[in-house]
């Protein structure tokens, strides 16, 4: 994979699916190609009494998240930002573990739509739902060729900016990759979901 950015967007005084169908305009406009769909989701676990009054973790929330271009995989996330990847059956063995972490389904996030590949960039609007209701909207704009942010930034908000429409747009790099050659993964795509999922449950409903 390429270096990603992911926006969350307002609603402009119009519905989010309004906002999907105009993002989706958008980019057919500039001439993108509609290669599939896309998803990720984010499932939340919290620990039971059994776990926290044992001292064993500090951690009650654990979200465990899954990216449809890794189906194989999925990635852990604690209440401190720490990142775990693992297998896919992580999710179904925490279920079977009820005694020390339990599911909370209103607080599961998920984000799904088209996928266009448009030159260089792979680029994904989707419609993010918090539970059984329709939230908000998410942009990820992906730059294929590079795998290290500080060198390819500025195109990948060039691109972002080009389709909102707005040269102001711009996303801040990845927090550590500025000014240095770590190798861009898709773990750190993924906590830019999991920051933004975290919003959206905080947000007054």
């Amino acid at each position: 994979m390429g270096v990603s950015t992911v926006l969350l967007l307002s609603g402009r005084g119009i519905t989010t699916h309004q906002q999907q169908a105009d993002l989706e305009q958008r980019i057919a406009a500039l001439g993108a190609e509609k290669t599939g769909v896309w998803s990720v989701s984010s499932t939340t676990y919290h620990a039971t009494s059994v776990l926290t009054n044992a001292g064993l973790t500090t951690n009650r929330a654990l979200y465990v998240m899954q990216n449809s271009e890794e189906e194989d995989s999925c990635f852990a996330f604690t209440g401190n930002g720490a990142c775990v990847t693992g297998d896919r059956d992580l999710g179904p063995i925490l279920a079977q573990l009820s005694t020390f972490y339990t599911q909370r389904k209103a607080m599961s996030v998920e984000v799904k739509g088209p996928r266009y590949q448009f030159g260089d960039f792979l680029i994904k609007p989707g419609v993010v739902s918090l539970g059984p209701n329709a939230h908000s909207n998410i942009l990820e704009v992906e730059y294929q060729p590079c795998c290290v942010a500080s060198q390819c930034w500025n195109l990948v908000n060039q691109m972002l900016a080009q389709i909102m429409d707005q040269p102001s747009v711009r996303r801040p790099m990845p927090s550590g990759h500025a000014d240095s050659n770590i190798i861009y993964d898709r773990s750190h795509t993924m906590q830019q979901y999991q920051t933004l999922f975290n919003e959206i449950r905080q947000a007054p409903r």
